[in-house]
């Protein structure tokens, strides 16, 4: 059963956006999430159905990739990957943003609301443009949006996000 497959909406980010970095490696310069936030994002997306931990294929060693069972990951598009496998990376304590595929529907929500930005390799080098940094949550109401958006990610890339959301 998806559990987040209601049409998305979302509310303002609060505030101006984080500066970031405008090229690889793509990371959020302040405005930085706290470290218990960091820790409740991986300890959900570890409780994802099929989701273990490892190694990003493509951000820094101290980041935290999100990794869809192949038997799961068969069922979603290619847009919902970084790397076979890999739907979302939450990076080091210094920075305390995600990088995610979201569906393109999503995408327009995210970015008009103010919670991220796309990634600057989305749509090149082979990689989707479905690639956004996710602003790291500050407040417990900015870490239930940014739960949320991991949650429509894994739904994403297990192949039951409806175009029609």
């Amino acid at each position: 059963m998806c559990l987040v497959c209601e049409k998305l909406s979302l509310d303002q980010r609060p505030g101006p956006p984080p500066r970031t970095n405008p090229r690889t490696p793509h990371m959020q310069l302040d405005q930085i999430a706290p470290p218990v936030m960091r820790e409740r994002l991986i300890e959900l997306g570890r409780q994802l159905e099929g989701v273990r931990l490892g190694r990003s294929g493509v951000s820094v060693p101290e980041s935290a990739a999100f990794l869809l069972d192949p038997a799961l990951a068969q069922n979603g598009p290619s847009e919902a990957f970084m790397t076979p496998g890999e739907f979302a990376h939450v990076h080091a304590v210094r920075d305390g943003s995600l990088h995610m595929n979201l569906p393109r529907n999503v995408l327009e929500t995210v970015y008009a609301a103010g919670w991220g930005e796309q990634h600057p390799v989305a749509g090149h080098f082979g990689f989707p443009d479905t690639i956004a940094m996710i602003y790291g949550p500050r407040t417990e109401d900015e870490f239930a949006v940014v739960a949320k958006l991991l949650r429509v990610s894994h739904t994403f890339a297990t192949g039951n996000w409806s175009r029609n959301q």
